[in-house]
């Protein structure tokens, strides 16, 4: 077994323990993303700028931040898992029918246990995505199983998907999945034990799809978010230009207007283009 970080790798090759735990257990995948964007943001301005001593600085904070770089960080955390004496099992997790990982698992877990341990993984893929998984406005619907052949997802889907209790206005089913902290009893890992997803390496027979879809808040506030800044930015114009550069108050404010309906016709073509390239992503992976 090799680690990507090479202080990881001199450190397992000397036989000394390498313990894992729960990384967002203090910051959210979401907290991280914006403290790394905002680290290369400082690390920009302080580059192009005299002050270089500080830019030695927000470098040395990015590179602690920046997990030196996210899928090694992801793999390496994988490595540890396995390598930990409790840790025989594994599962495949895919999100929409995309995104594939081999999560290792240890075998005597509860519901609650398991849960959390699934949902890290599933936020270190999302932290990979950045900004855009960030501002993204999807979300996890519903966890299906689906057959594996040659490790691959050829479907269909064995059952219903896994009970774990509807959420939100919409029924979503994927309530103890956004708080595992709920979850009680082993339902779902004998689901997963029954069903032969948990099981050792190369042996299973089946693999999770965390099928996602548009979120009904998220997707609110994107379509509310270019009719606001429209509205700011025409109230701002007029203001400025009657009170601080002593224009006339009707063709400033028509002016103001008419700048506002620009913002909301780029804003309308932005959601309609995401629209249309979720469908399209998502006609490619149903055909």
């Amino acid at each position: 077994m090799t680690f990507t970080s090479t202080a990881l790798d001199a450190h397992h090759k000397a036989a000394r323990p390498i313990g894992v735990g729960n990384i967002f257990r203090v910051l959210s995948w979401r907290t991280v993303v914006c403290m790394r964007f905002c680290s290369h943001v400082g690390l920009f301005m302080a580059k192009i700028s005299y002050y270089y001593p500080i830019w030695l600085v927000v470098r040395s904070a990015s590179i602690v931040l920046s997990w030196y770089d996210k899928s090694d960080f992801l793999a390496d955390y994988c490595a540890a898992w396995r390598q930990q004496s409790q840790t025989d099992l594994e599962i495949i997790v895919f999100i929409d029918n995309g995104s594939r990982l081999a999560i290792p698992c240890p075998r005597d877990l509860d519901d609650r246990s398991l849960l959390w341990h699934i949902r890290i993984f599933y936020d270190l893929i999302r932290a990979r995505g950045g900004l855009f998984e960030l501002l993204g406005p999807t979300s996890s619907e519903r966890i299906d199983i689906l057959k594996l052949e040659n490790g691959d997802p050829v479907g269909p889907v064995t059952g219903p998907p896994l009970a774990l209790g509807k959420h939100g206005p919409y029924g979503r089913q994927i309530y103890h999945f956004k708080d595992p902290s709920r979850a009680e009893g082993i339902k779902v890992g004998s689901r997963l034990l029954d069903e032969g997803v948990m099981m050792q390496s190369g042996a299973q027979e089946c693999a999770l799809n965390i099928v996602r879809s548009w979120d009904p808040y998220a997707t609110t506030v994107i379509v509310l978010v270019p009719v606001g800044l429209s509205l700011v930015i025409s109230v701002l114009w007029s203001a400025l230009a009657i009170y601080y550069f002593k224009q006339e108050a009707q063709a400033s404010t028509q002016a103001g207007f008419t700048i506002g309906g620009y913002v909301v016709t780029a804003g309308t073509l932005l959601v309609a283009l995401v629209a249309f390239l979720d469908t399209k992503y998502k006609t490619g992976l149903s055909g």
